[in-house]
């Protein structure tokens, strides 16, 4: 064979490869495209990697061109620069446009306002019945059980991720019917799954499998585990959502229990970093019909539009940048920072929904300087200069209550009892089932109570509150005063200790508790005495005592 036969031949053969190249790169980028969905922005980096990547490929053909000898083609040179470029812009582009270096103004007004709040004022008393005692792996466990009670449902359907949601003025856990495999999804693409699962986060014997509404079945088509056009991620991406930020894919239900999608759009505000949520979509799981709507539109029943994970982000952006990028490094003066790896979604006696964080100053992991209420809509924020126990110290010490059983403590939520911040949870088995309730002091987590519900875990918390004389920080409670005859008088033993419970004559409708650690006069009571009981009032029909003095009995002191 000559050279100039030779030259054809390579020539051919480079010819081919290239053609075969453009093919795959053409392949690649409809490929990801569909499938990857890529956001197409400037201000994401996914878009310009991936128009790098299928540069590159397209390119390869002067890469060997090269490594044979041969002059690379203008048109592979081309891309395999434009490839290049790309990167090293994205890289040097993103790092000037968003480095905390240069932009750490931007990133601590991520946040907003923060206001300086009274948490007395602001955080409504708690409603004994009402605190959150059913954890997500919970509602996990009890949905599956509710869910295996249907043969046929549980082997084509599995759950979804639970999400707590307020439904009607109480706390729901609430995940939907997921196809289970593919060839599920195949089978059962027409109808799609069919409802969801309701579980009660205050009440963990109320699960409900929820498969029609108003004598209509509940067909979920659009949904995370499907496939193709029907996959929800891709249902909005090619529905004019391409070029917008898609995150945070909630499931919630309405108050009449018809459900939806809710999906935050977000935009990059710090170069290609600092996301913040915009908007919100909501998305009929039956039809696939979006609505969108601003921030401050969207319907009342929608619990969250600010996704848990960039709320954390500007709240650490917001402390550790309080005096710049290089007192951050360095110095560290009056930095602070989130205390909890996971924000703590809490409700308010308004029925709004809020992410909530304590606060730490820099180097210290043990205890707060405070703690943060972010409203999960509208990313209102107030600071409560509340200085105390960290969540996790708080749980650790309900651990220390029940060492003896070995339960755990975990997803404790703040509340106010008698105006008083106060960790309540949930004590679990190694089997995630509730075995009992504790509330710990904020500011005193050696002060704490347990007992097998909510009621019991804070009469035993009060009692604990008034041996340490907490009671007189008790600013927000309205305080009275009852006096009269003892009709009934019993006494129980929990965990140890010695509870008594008194009806007088003229508060039938309630029942005061009382140990002899409040006072001595307790347990000498009996029917018939006439007594004098100060109290604050609490929501419950059963009352802890604040003081007691029996009126019959008359201790007096011995002098020699």
């Amino acid at each position: 064979m000559s050279r100039f036969d030779g030259t054809i031949e390579i020539s051919m053969k480079f010819s081919v490869m290239s053609k075969v190249c453009f093919l795959l790169a053409g392949i690649f980028f409809t490929g990801m495209w569909y499938f990857g969905m890529p956001t197409l922005n400037t201000t994401f980096a996914a878009v310009w990697f991936l128009i790098a990547i299928t540069a590159f490929i397209a390119g390869i053909p002067g890469i060997f061109a090269a490594f044979e000898g041969y002059q690379m083609e203008k048109k592979h040179r081309y891309l395999l620069i434009t490839a290049v470029s790309i990167v090293l812009g994205v890289i040097s582009v993103s790092f000037i446009l968003s480095a905390p270096m240069f932009h750490d103004n931007a990133y601590r007004d991520l946040l907003g306002k923060v206001e300086v709040s009274e948490f007395s004022q602001d955080i409504s008393e708690l409603k004994d019945n009402q605190a959150r005692i059913v954890k997500q792996k919970m509602a996990t466990i009890l949905g599956l059980k509710q869910l295996g009670k249907d043969a046929g449902l549980g082997s084509r359907a599995t759950l979804g991720t639970f999400h707590i949601q307020q439904v009607n003025g109480k706390l729901y856990w609430v995940a939907p019917l997921m196809h289970s495999t593919f060839f599920r999804w195949l089978n059962f693409k027409e109808e799609g799954t069919s409802g969801y699962v309701k579980v009660s986060a205050t009440n963990p014997d109320d699960v409900t499998l929820v498969q029609e509404l108003g004598g209509k079945k509940l067909h979920i088509k659009y949904q995370l585990d499907a496939y193709f056009n029907q996959d929800l991620e891709r249902h909005l991406y090619f529905s004019g959502y391409m070029s917008s930020g898609l995150t945070d894919f909630t499931f919630e239900i309405d108050d009449a229990g018809k459900p939806y999608w809710v999906v935050t759009l977000y935009e990059k505000t710090v170069g290609f970093a600092g996301e913040d949520a915009k908007a919100v979509l909501v998305v009929d799981p039956e039809t696939g019909s979006i609505t969108k709507y601003s921030i401050a539109d969207a319907p009342e029943w929608i619990d969250r539009i600010q996704p848990e994970s960039f709320i954390r982000d500007q709240i650490d952006d917001w402390g550790e940048y309080v005096l710049g990028w290089w007192n951050s490094l360095f110095a560290k003066q009056d930095v602070l920072k989130v205390s909890n790896k996971e924000l703590r979604l809490i409700y308010g006696d308004d029925g709004k929904s809020y992410w909530y964080s304590g606060i730490t100053s820099s180097g210290n992991d043990k205890s707060n300087v405070g703690f943060l209420l972010v409203n999960t809509r509208t990313k209102e924020v107030k600071r409560y200069n509340v200085s105390g126990a960290t969540e996790d110290s708080a749980e650790s010490s309900a651990e220390g209550l029940v060492q003896q059983y070995k339960y755990d403590a975990s997803n404790f939520i703040l509340y106010n009892v008698g105006g008083i911040p106060t960790y309540i949870g949930p004590l679990t088995d190694a089997e995630g089932l509730v075995k009992g309730v504790a509330a710990v002091n904020m500011e005193s987590y050696a002060i704490a109570g347990w007992g097998a519900n909510v009621n019991d875990a804070i009469r035993s918390y009060r009692q604990a509150l008034f041996s340490r004389g907490k009671s007189s920080n008790v600013a927000a409670t309205s305080h009275e005063e009852a006096k009269g005859i003892v009709s009934r008088i019993a006494s129980d033993i929990k965990n140890g200790n010695t509870s008594y419970y008194i009806v007088l004559e003229n508060k039938e409708g309630f029942i005061f508790t009382a140990d002899s650690n409040l006072s001595v006069e307790v347990p000498l009571t009996k029917i018939g005495d006439s007594v004098k009981i100060k109290y604050s009032l609490s929501g419950s029909a059963i009352v802890v005592a604040e003081d007691f003095d029996n009126l019959n009995v008359s201790l007096k002191s011995f002098q020699k």
